[in-house]
């Protein structure tokens, strides 16, 4: 069963924060879209990150743990020390066992979230310094979705947003408060939404 809602997994590193907190700050709280965000994290790290991203927004915003089905007009964020997919509008946990030079999260997760939601599947990079999400970008094109990527003129990281770039595969490039204009209005129009 795909999940009947669109959900939208932000992907970011080096720099992403700042990135993210923009993107919140510009969006419309009433996208009826849940919202997952991604981030490089050491894996004993302590995250605050839900705590301090629902000050950006009224949404909101929990730390995604196993079996937490995504709902319209929440937020979501990874927790460190795991690895997270979706599966039927689910959130799904695994200890994460990869090095941090081999683990891409956000990869992982836009590949099942294309599984997962099809054309219903929002992939978005932000600033960040390797190439995690390039991968997972050509899953969400493939399987219908939509791809929308951080100019990397506007990113403190430039290199994630290139990759992904790169790939040929995005929707829609701008800064952050752009990505969150064009999703509020994708969110009422999917289709009129993508650049031609």
């Amino acid at each position: 069963m795909n999940q009947a809602i669109p959900i939208v997994a932000i992907g970011a590193s080096a720099g992403g924060l700042v990135a993210i907190e923009e993107l919140l700050r510009a969006l419309d709280p009433e996208t009826g879209m849940g919202f997952v965000i991604l981030m490089h994290l050491e894996a004993n790290h302590k995250s605050r990150y839900p705590e301090i991203l629902a000050r950006m927004t009224p949404m909101k915003v929990f730390e995604a743990t196993e079996g937490t089905v995504i709902e319209r007009n929440c937020v979501y964020v990874m927790a460190a020390g795991v690895n997270l997919t979706v599966a039927e509008g689910m959130l799904h946990t695994t200890v994460r066992t990869e090095s941090p030079a081999h683990n891409k999260p956000i990869d992982r997760f836009f590949h099942s979230l294309a599984a997962n939601s099809r054309d219903l599947a929002v992939g978005i990079v932000l600033s960040g310094g390797d190439g995690d999400g390039s991968e997972g970008c050509k899953s969400i094109e493939a399987a219908g979705g939509h791809m929308f990527i951080q100019d990397p003129s506007t990113a403190l990281n430039e290199s994630m947003p290139i990759k992904a770039e790169n790939t040929g595969c995005d929707d829609f490039m701008g800064s952050p408060k752009e990505l969150a204009q064009k999703l509020s209005r994708f969110s009422r129009s999917p289709e009129s939404s993508r650049s031609t």
